[in-house]
């Protein structure tokens, strides 16, 4: 875990960035949600790295698809084996930035509204994104939250003939990440 940490934080670095404007989290939480009148269904990942420069707004999200689960086992192996072939395509990563990040105030404590553009990467497909979020900068920490909506067939996720009925064509999806001043 560590090594994969560093090597998030070395995709997520550029030239030269101060220590002190970086957050990170470990555990940031993932979930996504489908109902149709046939089934619903929700996954978790609590196990999520996540890093945020609040100087230039820049934000890195990775999740492992097999730390997603299911309310039960059967869901979570034809996740992994039926729609997103979990080996092949172990991640999904996004790369952005908050693009009204010059107007934040660290220093003021009350939730802010934020835009996030950047490309997503699931299944092996990238697609540019742009969701609305909210981050809440406290003393030693800020946390951050988002719910939007993804379409498997933006990201070449072919739903099987037995299970196409039972997954809705919008997914929701809510991040919420806690994050910690970066000590290196």
């Amino acid at each position: 875990m560590k090594a994969f940490i560093t090597i998030l934080f070395s995709i997520f670095c550029f030239h030269q960035i101060q220590a002190q404007n970086i957050y990170f989290s470990e555990s940031g939480t993932v979930t996504f949600s489908s109902t149709t009148i046939f089934e619903t269904f929700h996954a978790e990942n609590n196990q999520v790295p996540a890093l945020l420069d609040i100087e230039n707004g820049q934000i890195t999200f990775s999740a492992l698809i097999q730390s997603f689960k299911f309310k039960n086992r059967l869901m979570e192996k034809q996740f992994n084996e039926y729609i997103i072939d979990s080996e092949s395509n172990p991640r999904a990563n996004f790369k952005g930035r908050i693009i009204n990040i010059k107007e934040i105030d660290f220093n003021d404590y009350s939730p802010k509204r934020v835009e996030i553009e950047g490309r997503m990467y699931l299944n092996g497909t990238k697609k540019t994104i742009c969701i609305f979020g909210v981050i809440h900068p406290q003393k030693d920490q800020v946390t951050g939250n988002s719910t939007f909506i993804l379409n498997p067939s933006d990201f070449d996720i072919k739903i099987p003939q037995p299970l196409e009925h039972k997954i809705a064509t919008d997914i929701y999806v809510s991040v919420n990440v806690t994050y910690k001043p970066y000590k290196q």
